[in-house]
């Protein structure tokens, strides 16, 4: 059987050591830790001389997928199902608008009025919205 990279791979190089490389498979959310030379092989599609248990691990994190998988087809699928679970809430709570992180993206600053005091949601009130 052929395989061939996941086009939804994300790769840290060089981490968490030299020559080491993270990969992170944003498709199925598995991330893996691949040691020196593997990202290179993976990349040539060369996987003759990887190891029968590293390569289940490439296959079930889908960082490998048969050659020929239609990934996007993959992903409407999965995204046209989860659209139209109604057994799933997602729920997002914003416990302070006091945030220092300034990412560039953030809405918080523009829902804050003006002169308006910041107060953080106490413990009670979170546990009462999370249980």
């Amino acid at each position: 059987m052929r395989y061939t990279p996941s086009k939804y791979n994300v790769w840290i190089h060089n981490y968490p050591k030299s020559g080491d490389s993270l990969v992170y498979n944003t498709l199925q959310r598995s991330l893996l830790c691949l040691p020196a030379g593997l990202k290179k092989a993976i990349s040539k599609r060369d996987i003759s001389e990887v190891p029968e248990a590293t390569l289940t691990a490439l296959l079930s994190s889908n960082v490998l997928v048969e050659t020929g998988i239609d990934e996007e087809k993959v992903f409407k699928n999965w995204l046209g199902r989860y659209s139209l679970d109604t057994q799933t809430l997602g729920l997002t709570l914003i416990t302070t608008y006091a945030c220092n992180c300034r990412c560039v993206y953030c809405y918080e600053d523009g829902v804050r009025k003006p002169g308006e005091t910041v107060s953080v949601m106490s413990p009670e009130t979170i546990k009462k919205f999370s249980s």
